[in-house]
């Protein structure tokens, strides 16, 4: 007779429920791998590894794919030209191994859709193709992708490609914590007017013409360039171009210009402009911004250039200058005003007929300091 019959069955129950669990955990471990990876509303797929139902191509996983879902790539060396036009995150398990690699024909990775996530990958090899609708990239927009809205390329290597990222007309696009070094033309290229995009906290290295380009004069609205570090970009640091602009709280060094920036209403502060042969140049400004920034060692700090009739019609603005240039550190210069000589020009299509007409313009920081700002950038890598 059992001196205790509950435990005895209790025993009993839990050495059933014990067996029965160990029956149906696979024996390769895969569902103890996938349950560390966070939820998603939608479905995962994964492509790699080792588990049943795996799929052996990144682009396979996508189509079969619907809105919402994510899918996760393990490690290993995929090579495709990955098109992602479903609204869905593509997640590399770790960006130093999971790699795209176009073989250098086409773009590695082209969005073609609204509301996508990629993160995780090391994107390089793209082909070497230039004509603009459909450059080879890492990352490629390309002209007429559908509703090119709301996405986000973060935390990726992005290398050895033409361009690191080329976006069309893209609106809303957060480009974040990436490593973009080594392309042959930009970095980051936005093209034909995108509106509303932040490129922040990426470091941006040795690429061969620009670290950070915006085009189009059809940008109406902010797109904003936010601490990002740039080092040895051939041409120029950064250049943009839109009614507004702002570049904020980035370091700039070793390039021909390290800024460049052409529209009215710019906003550049809190950067540190360094080791450039010109370190800022606005161009068509009206009421643009320069505040707070540190200028050092560039061997002509900064200049700018007014259409004659933004003179005229701002009289309002303190004689002679329409840019406000406030407590900016110049590493040569000693005390009182700093002077910036700039040019006077013509405006319309006659400046297309004489480019270098003009006069020289005179600008003053009349509230220089005398220590440069801490360098606050360092991206996010």
């Amino acid at each position: 007779m059992n001196k205790y019959p509950l435990i005895g069955e209790g025993l009993a129950v839990g050495i059933i429920l014990l067996f029965i669990g160990t029956a149906i955990i696979p024996s390769n471990g895969q569902i103890t791998e996938k349950s560390s990876l966070p939820t998603s509303r939608g479905n995962w797929l994964y492509v790699g590894g080792s588990g049943p139902g795996n799929y052996s191509s990144i682009q396979k996983a996508i189509d079969a794919a619907n809105d919402g879902d994510t899918v996760y790539v393990f490690p290993g060396a995929y090579f495709e030209n990955v098109i992602v036009n479903k609204s869905i995150t593509l997640m590399g398990a770790d960006k130093n191994t999971t790699i795209v690699d176009a073989n250098h024909s086409g773009s590695c990775i082209t969005l073609d859709h609204q509301h996508t996530r990629v993160s995780g990958f090391t994107v390089q090899h793209s082909g070497n193709a230039t004509k603009v609708e459909y450059q080879d990239s890492g990352f490629l927009l390309p002209f007429g992708s559908y509703s090119p809205h709301n996405s986000e390329i973060s935390d990726n290597i992005i290398k050895e490609n033409f361009d690191g990222i080329f976006l069309w007309e893209a609106h809303n696009y957060t480009i974040s914590q990436n490593l973009i070094q080594d392309n042959t033309n930009c970095g980051v290229y936005i093209f034909a007017g995108g509106d509303s995009n932040r490129i922040d906290h990426n470091i941006i290295l040795n690429n061969g013409a620009q670290g950070i380009r915006i085009d189009g004069d059809t940008s109406n609205y902010l797109n904003k360039v936010v601490s990002n570090f740039l080092d040895n970009n051939t041409n120029n640091g950064i250049i943009m171009s839109g009614y507004i602009c702002n570049v904020t709280s980035n370091h700039i060094s070793y390039s021909k210009t390290g800024v460049i920036v052409i529209g009215p209403y710019s906003q550049v502060i809190g950067n540190t402009v360094a080791n450039n042969s010109l370190g800022l140049s606005l161009d068509q400004s009206m009421q643009a911004v320069v505040e707070e920034n540190s200028f050092t060692n560039n061997t002509n700090d900064a200049t700018f250039s007014y259409y004659l009739i933004f003179r005229l019609v701002l009289p309002f603005i303190s004689w002679p200058q329409i840019t406000k240039w406030r407590a900016n550190y110049w590493d040569k210069h000693l005390s009182g005003p700093k002077l910036i000589i700039g040019r006077m020009t013509l405006c319309g299509i006659l400046q297309g007929y004489f480019p270098r007409s003009g006069f020289p313009w005179p600008n003053f920081d009349f509230t220089p300091v005398q220590s440069p700002y801490p360098d606050v950038s360092r991206g996010g890598v």
